[in-house]
């Protein structure tokens, strides 16, 4: 559930601020990048965290990251259904670096819950993605996306504007009742046309 100003609190410890990424635990989806943000940040940002979610080789990421030393930073919980929308919940920004997508509902469901976003250039993420509800970079920009979460992990007025933001573009543009109204609308131009 948003919270009542919009944006997704988290419930991590005092101080500490999440990073989500959820989708396959692959090279195309940017996860390699995402550790090796995480081996440049979590030295530097106290309570800085990794939440990768999703299915692939969980055992052969959670080896590299625990060669690492960072076993205690970048979580691997798997496959998860019910526990999706918690995870998203208690996480403070959502990375999606992927090299190759399409528009992924991770996405939609990241926005919905008021998290703000940093993604890359591949498919439609420039249609969703724009300065007021995130940052965009280029597939491999890991300089780029490394100072997108320092900044957005240090000032929490700005994660929750893009998180409130986001809840209110992702109710008004991606909801079910919006979606059905835009489909109706499709179905009336086709009728009449």
């Amino acid at each position: 559930m948003i919270a009542p100003d919009g944006y997704a609190h988290s419930d991590t410890a005092e101080g500490a601020i999440r990073v989500i990424d959820i989708g396959q635990l692959s090279y195309r989806k940017g996860r390699f990048d995402l550790i090796e943000i995480a081996k440049r940040l979590c030295p530097e940002i106290d309570g800085l965290e990794f939440v990768l979610v999703g299915g692939g080789e969980v055992e052969f990421f959670q080896k590299m990251v625990a060669d690492c030393g960072l076993s205690d930073r970048i979580t691997f919980p798997g496959m998860v259904d019910d526990e999706k929308f918690r995870l998203l919940r208690t996480s403070d920004i959502f990375a999606l670096p992927s090299y190759s997508e399409g528009q992924p509902i991770a996405l939609l469901e990241a926005m919905a819950v008021g998290l703000p976003i940093i993604s890359s250039t591949v498919g439609s993420f420039p249609e969703v993605i724009r300065e007021p509800n995130g940052r965009i970079v280029e597939p491999g920009g890991i300089d780029a996306i490394t100072k997108y979460i320092r900044e957005l992990a240090e000032s929490k007025e700005v994660r929750e504007r893009m998180g409130r933001y986001n809840a209110t573009e992702a109710q008004d543009k991606y909801s079910i009742a919006s979606t059905m109204t835009e489909i109706g609308e499709v179905y009336r131009t086709l009728v009449s046309g």
